[in-house]
């Protein structure tokens, strides 16, 4: 499972090609992902393991602030227990621990 800060705005497959190019191929991901690995775990991941946990931004007629929280898939659940140790039933408080303390510096002062 790979955590990372989100790219600036892009289309879709932008987001695999700033990944790969990060050196965070997404498993499953036919075009831009590690080939070696994907050979190894297909089974593991039939499409790539790419998953917006949560999603915040300003209302565009409000100006709220929108905040939604989506838990991570089954299919990404059962890989991140198994390359991480955690159990399945903590793995949506893992990532959301990684995810904080990693975007905690980037959001000092960030406006939506």
């Amino acid at each position: 499972m790979i955590i990372c800060p989100p790219p600036p705005p892009v289309f879709p497959p932008q987001i695999r090609v700033h990944l790969e190019h990060l050196g965070h191929p997404l498993l499953g991901d036919e075009v831009y992902g590690d080939q070696n690995w994907n050979r190894l775990e297909i089974k593991a991941a039939s499409r790539p393991l790419l998953h917006a946990r949560a999603l915040r931004f300003a209302h565009p007629v409000t100006g709220q602030v929108v905040h939604v929280v989506a838990p991570c898939p089954a299919d990404i659940r059962a890989y991140a227990t198994r390359l991480s140790g955690v159990a399945p039933g903590e793995v949506d408080a893992w990532v959301t621990e990684r995810i904080d303390t990693l975007l905690a510096p980037t959001l000092v002062g960030f406006k939506y």
